[in-house]
Parts: C-alpha cells; structure tokens; sequence
C-alpha cells in the first residue's frame, strides 16, 4: 500500500512540475479568435450512404440498428456508440469515420467537452489501427501549442492514471471509476430490461430548446469546423442531435446552447411529440438510459426524424435549382 501510494505521489509530482513549466511557455500564447460562422457547402446525396451513430452509453442504450434497418432499406445502419464517451471523444470517433472510403451521414450526440477519453474510444482505435492522441492533436491543433500541450497532457494523466498498476483501494481513495464496462460489448447496441423506479428523471423539454441562448464555445466550435472541413472532402455529412436524458442541469444548457450556433444542415431537429412520446419513466433502465422498450419507442420514433432530415435536405436542393 505504501509503495503504491509512494509511486502515485512520485507520479503525481511529476506531472504538476510539468504543468507548471508548460503554463510559463511563452510560445502561441495569442489563440487565435474565429468567428462562429460556419461555411455553406452543399450537403451530399445520402441514397446508399452508411449512417453512423456516435455517441455515449445513450447512444449504445437508445438507438437499435436492425430496427432502424428495416425501414430506412436504402442504408448501412451502425451504432458506434461507447460508454462514458465525451465530446472529444465522439469527435475522434467521427474523424476516422470519415477519413473512410464511401459515402457517409454521421449523427454525433452533443455532450459536454471534458479533457478524458474513455478507454472504449482507444480501444477502438486499436482495433482500426489509429493513433487516438495524433487524433487529438489533429483535432485541437486551433488551440495554440500550450493550451494543446494542457490538454493533451490532461488526456493522458486520466489515461495513465487509469492503466498504472495501483491496488484497488488506492484507486478507490482517489474516486478513479473504470469508464468502459466488462465484457465484449464495449461498442455498439446494448439493450437491456432494466427498469429505473426514479421518478425524478430529467428530460428533455422543448422548450430548453427555444430558450437555449448564443454562448461562445469556441473549442467546440472549431472541432465542428474541422470535422465538417474533412467532410467535404470525403463524401461525408455531419450531423449533431440532443440527448433526451440528463443527469446535471449544466448539460442541458451546455448542449442546447451549442445546438442553437449551429447550421440547419448540422442538425437533426426532434419533434415536440418525439421528446413528448419518448419522456416516460417507464422506458428508463435508469436516470440516464433507456430500456429495451424505450430503445424501441426511441428507435421507431427516430426513424421518422431521420426521414425528415432527409425530406427537408431534398425540399432545399430542389429549390435551388
């Protein structure tokens, strides 16, 4: 116990000294400021294009693929969704995605932008041989070489912390939770039976949508940006939608402001009777995922906002013509 603990500490030390020495680097110390707007290409035709869903556990909880399969018949359904994944890591998720051959629509759930990456998204880049951290440096490269360094460097402590070879109660002590569950289902559908007697879930409500205001997040934004720049150079198409489950107040206003900045063409809109018809408890395994028969009510019901999507990109292309 001792030993360990000596080890963390020596550890720990280390990666403090050289926390501070990076916030003295004078180097790209001005980030450079970009505005919000985002450009206005021309969305792809989607006939026969592989839809990709990417997101956190919600996503693996929520979105069935064979169901959706059976009724959008023209596409590749695929949910590559990873538990405890975050922004940064849906993003790196969706960086590979596209740099992929054919024709794609990504739909990425919006979530917080917090500086780890679970252990599913390098999993999963181990198993489609990318580097997960050269994904990251591509992927933040705006922030200017420090605040990058910081990040970076916040990414592997949670990395490093979450493979170093401690006893268990010493990672008990520091509260370290294992972020992927065990098992062969770390990615993808995961339904369950579970049913939540929490009456106290919170929802998404229409109306966090419209009172949702224009904050500057200005990581967020650029990454959107670089991911959409790939895209229009790899026959892809982002598009971001809301989750339906939160478990802090603070999520809500994070994600609801960022979809509001965002073009019409990133986003997938949910009816008022979709979140309506979708907010039961009785579809909940727990505060923040849905059961089998929430994943099927869910499913069904994103079908027709995937319809709708596509229906009202068809309508725009039409009229320009």
């Amino acid at each position: 116990m001792k030993s360990s603990l000596l080890k963390l500490g020596i550890f720990l030390l280390t990666m403090l000294a050289f926390c501070v020495a990076l916030k003295n680097i004078k180097l790209d110390q001005q980030v450079v400021e970009s505005k919000t707007e985002f450009s206005t290409k021309s969305l792809i035709d989607v006939d026969n294009a592989s839809l990709f869903f990417i997101g956190s556990s919600r996503v693996q909880r929520a979105i069935d693929p064979h169901l959706l399969g059976s009724e959008l018949k023209n596409y590749s359904i695929n949910n590559l969704g990873i538990s405890g994944s975050t922004f940064l890591g849906n993003c790196i998720v969706a960086d590979h995605i596209l740099r992929l051959p054919g024709k794609k629509v990504i739909f990425i759930e919006l979530s917080p932008l917090k500086h780890d990456i679970p252990s599913g998204v390098f999993k999963f880049g181990e198993v489609e041989k990318f580097n997960v951290l050269s994904k990251v440096f591509q992927l933040t490269e705006h922030l200017g070489l420090s605040r990058q360094l910081m990040l970076v460097l916040d990414v592997l402590n949670t990395r490093m912390f979450s493979q170093i070879s401690l006893k268990n109660d010493v990672k008990r002590i520091f509260g370290y939770k294992q972020s992927i569950e065990k098992g062969n289902q770390w990615i993808g559908y995961r339904p369950t039976n579970l049913q939540s007697r929490d009456k106290l879930i919170r929802f998404l409500r229409p109306l966090d949508i419209e009172d949702s205001c224009i904050n500057s997040y200005k990581t967020y934004v650029q990454m959107i940006k670089g991911l959409d720049e790939l895209a229009s150079f790899s026959e892809g198409q982002i598009v971001f939608f809301l989750p339906l489950t939160y478990l802090k107040e603070t999520e809500v206003r994070i994600v609801t402001d960022l979809f509001a900045i965002l073009p019409e063409r990133m986003k997938l809109r949910f009816s008022d009777r979709f979140i309506e018809t979708c907010s039961s408890e009785d579809y909940m395994a727990d505060k923040n995922h849905f059961n089998k028969k929430g994943a099927t009510i869910y499913s069904k019901g994103m079908i027709q906002q995937i319809q709708n999507y596509f229906q009202a990109k068809n309508k725009k292309e039409n009229s320009s013509l």
